[in-house]
Formats: structure tokens, C-alpha cells, sequence
């Protein structure tokens, strides 16, 4: 599922081929009910509004503010699950990959979270070269 999202999300930046300070985060059916109290109308999760527990704990570990959703309301479908999945900010000082861990340490809540990945357009018609 990762480079299946590499290939939507526009992207550039570290040599490793990971996105400093950005996470792409996949809640699962129950987590989402958790989260739909917190969202405004663009879709766009505020942390302050989410319920107290682990998953407010680990936002406000990194300092996130906001969880935005990867795609608009028109390309998200109930049964697709694309409206589960969103991006999220935080100091791009922090290791990526252990914000990703903490993440992922949520099973109840949080289906994946992995880095975002930069990705290389070689030329037009070709594969896209993921890092």
C-alpha cells in the first residue's frame, strides 16, 4: 500500500527518499468513528478536539497540530477507505521513522503510518521511480 501512495502524494526533498517532518497515516474503521468529532468541514482532524488517550498522547509528543486528509470529499468513498487517510506535520527535527513506529504501535486505532516518500518522474510515460 505505501508505494501505491508514494505515486498520488506530490513530493521532493531528502536524499534517504523520505519526507522530513511528514507522515501519511491510515485510521482503521474505529479509529475513524474516534476522529469524526475532531474533524471540521474540510475534513481536517484538529488534535485539540480528539478524545484524550494514546493517540492525542503521540500528537502531542511531536507537536502535531492537525491531520489533513489526503483526499478531497469528492474522491473519498466509504467503502474505498480513502477518507481514513490523511497527512500529517511535525518538526521535521524528529526521526520520521520512529514517529511512524509510535504510530504504529496503535493497532485499535491506526491501520499503518509510514513516511511520506519523495518520488523522481524520470520522463513523460515512464514509471515513476520511488525512493
Amino acid at each position: 500500500m505505501g508505494m501505491l501512495l508514494a505515486i498520488w502524494v506530490g513530493v521532493s526533498g531528502a536524499a534517504t527518499g523520505l519526507e522530513r517532518g511528514k507522515l501519511i497515516i491510515k485510521v482503521t474503521a474505529e479509529g475513524a468513528r474516534m476522529l469524526e468529532g475532531a474533524q471540521g468541514e474540510t475534513g481536517a482532524v484538529s488534535v485539540e478536539k480528539i478524545p484524550e488517550g494514546p493517540l492525542k498522547e503521540i500528537c502531542k509528543r511531536y507537536g502535531i497540530l492537525v491531520w489533513e486528509p489526503l483526499f478531497s470529499k469528492l474522491q473519498k468513498g466509504k467503502a474505498s477507505g480513502l477518507g481514513r487517510i490523511y497527512r500529517i506535520r511535525f518538526d521535521p527535527s524528529m526521526d520520521v521513522s520512529q514517529v511512524a513506529r509510535d504510530f504504529g504501535g496503535l493497532p485499535r486505532w491506526v491501520e499503518y503510518a509510514e513516511p511520506d516518500r519523495r518520488m523522481e518522474i524520470q520522463s513523460k510515460g515512464a514509471s515513476p521511480k520511488v525512493h
